[in-house]
């Protein structure tokens, strides 16, 4: 890969930050311009281990040009259909929260599950990816997907300076407006559009949507609240 990044950089970026973020722009000279271009917050690291571990994997399938999609029926594990699809009637569509509490993220995930299931059917002795996803315009197949490592960044805010001060001796809020304060919120809005921008840089260094549809990161509220029946 072009950043050359290490592959224990991506996972340990689901876990801290900051050490993902350290490891990334050492590895190599040249990823000391990713520091020109994102802000070394706790966000990144997370978003380094999002692309490797889930947005490389969809591509790479992607690249295939033809995807088998195994459809389960709705609320079983019972495979109703395969069909295929050429990769350009496929897009990758990201759910991004309104912010990083628990019910938000809960809010997302729970929008997510709500439409349909599905495998990718992969080749030789790879696994299958499991996916959701609803139908777009024209027939589009529209994967869905919420970054569930973005509760990392809302564990790792606790740890700041800033608000660390803020827990009793049992690691428990000691001020639950916090959450409403203008700090916390504006940090949170940092870290949710500095999650998005890294994303796109590391795509864009990547290349790995090259000559496919546009990723979409979408807010949960455009998202349908209900499947679409199809």
């Amino acid at each position: 890969m072009s950043e050359n990044i290490e592959l224990t950089a991506a996972l340990v970026g689901i876990l801290s930050g900051s050490i993902a973020i350290w490891q990334y722009v050492n590895v190599k000279h040249e990823n000391k311009e990713l520091r020109k271009e994102v802000e070394l917050i706790a966000s990144t690291g997370v978003a380094i281990g999002y692309y490797y571990n889930f947005i490389v994997s969809v591509f790479s399938k992607l690249k295939e040009h033809v995807l088998r999609i195994e459809i389960y029926e709705d609320n079983t594990n019972t495979i109703e259909k395969v069909v295929e699809y050429e990769s350009e009637d496929v897009e990758l569509h990201i759910i991004m929260p309104n912010d990083l509490q628990i019910n938000s993220m809960n809010h997302a995930i729970k929008k997510m599950r709500i439409h349909r299931k599905g495998n990718i059917v992969s080749r030789g002795s790879e696994r299958n990816f499991g996916i959701n996803f609803m139908y777009g315009e024209n027939g589009k197949l529209l994967i869905l997907d919420f970054p569930k490592p973005l509760n990392a960044i809302r564990e790792y805010m606790f740890k700041l300076p800033k608000f660390v001060s803020l827990l009793n001796e049992n690691g428990e809020l000691n001020d639950n407006n916090l959450f409403e304060s203008p700090i916390w919120q504006q940090h949170e809005d940092r870290e949710l559009r500095n999650f998005e921008k890294t994303i796109r840089v590391l795509m864009a260094r990547g290349r790995v949507d090259e000559g496919q549809t546009e990723t979409k990161f979408v807010n949960v509220d455009a998202v349908p609240d209900s499947a679409d029946g199809r």
